[in-house]
């Protein structure tokens, strides 16, 4: 099997930026398999980077090196960095964008070459570390290591009473609504509510519902989703990444009010009291990365979608328990790495 290089970046592919990494990848690997996941992550968008990369790293087989960069810090003292976890290779800049990988993921710090573009590391940095690492380099062979990478992990759903709370955390092409409650932690016959309004039972894919209607479901990146048959939830509902996902079985009371045609349903189910298990906590992270003084980054957009893969939600009722992990500040963002 030839080498195998996955590509993540915010380019798009109306420029040469793919096109020039890819050149210098193939240039140093005869034979590689470039392999790109998306190219359309909003630009500087880190939040977006690191769900996709998370989602995906771990359906390729061991050996394989993930190149990913959506570096609005591009040029400044932020590091560049290489990693391995769980049998994969990872070259990415230190701002947060290897958040997803697991904690004993091993990192070492790149050097970053004088003759080096200081706005298109991807290029002149990640692509050749990335190489090297695919014909068989260790990671101490390409930089010293580091035990301080910059994290800054999605938000994690907690528990409110009777409810799992979470939020949107990625708007896909279609316009579904990709939230961070686990399905393990929901099973069919749940409310599910997004932003106030009453999506209605979570179901098990797309075909339960009537075209154009609202539905809720466990996706297949093993999340509830909500989504509209046929259209766009996004646009829909006009809510996008940041909006509270709320989803409640048996033991929760609620009431219901008609808004813009939808229902927006309050909870008044116990609440749990200040500083408990379920109370969230101040976010922590290893350390500050440079910045380069810009907007937040961009939220997920969308466009009408058509119904298609399919969720496989757990059986019987109610909403079981959740771990609670604090959610970090967004992060800012800048142009292009």
């Amino acid at each position: 099997m030839p080498p195998i290089i996955t590509l993540l970046t915010d380019f798009g592919t109306a420029d040469s930026y793919v096109g020039e990494v890819k050149g210098v990848l193939l240039s140093h690997v005869h034979g590689a398999a470039l392999l790109d996941i998306t190219h359309q992550v909003p630009p500087g968008d880190l939040r977006a980077g690191q769900y996709i990369l998370g989602r995906v790293w771990h359906r390729f087989p061991q050996g394989t090196v993930h190149l990913a960069v959506v570096d609005p810090g591009v040029g400044t003292a932020r590091r560049a960095l290489a990693a391995g976890a769980g049998g994969h290779f990872f070259v990415a800049p230190d701002n947060g964008l290897l958040s997803c990988l697991p904690a004993d993921a091993h990192f070492v710090s790149l050097p970053i070459p004088p003759s080096a573009a200081p706005t298109f590391h991807a290029r002149d940095v990640f692509a050749p570390a990335a190489a090297q690492l695919a014909i068989g380099a260790s990671l101490t062979q390409l930089g010293h290591a580091i035990t301080d990478p910059y994290r800054s992990p999605l938000p994690a759903a907690r528990h409110d009473g009777a409810a799992v709370v979470g939020e949107v955390l990625y708007v896909d092409r279609f316009g579904t609504l990709v939230s961070n409650i686990p399905g393990y932690q929901v099973e069919p016959g749940v409310r599910v509510k997004v932003a106030g309004t009453d999506v209605g039972t979570l179901v098990r894919t797309f075909g339960d519902v009537a075209r154009g209607q609202l539905v809720a479901l466990v996706g297949s990146g093993g999340t509830v989703e909500i989504a509209v048959r046929d259209g766009s939830a996004a646009r829909m509902l006009g809510v996008g990444v940041g909006a509270e996902v709320r989803a409640w079985g048996e033991g929760g009371r609620e009431r219901s009010n008609r808004v813009g045609g939808f229902t927006a349903t309050v909870l008044d189910g116990p609440r749990p009291p200040s500083g408990s298990s379920l109370s969230p906590s101040p976010a922590r992270r290893s350390r500050t990365p440079a910045r380069s003084g810009a907007a937040a980054p961009a939220r997920g957009t969308a466009s009408a979608r058509g119904h298609r893969r399919h969720g496989t939600p757990g059986t019987g009722r109610g909403v079981a328990p959740a771990r609670r992990e604090a959610a970090p500040e967004p992060i800012a963002r800048s142009h292009r790495g």
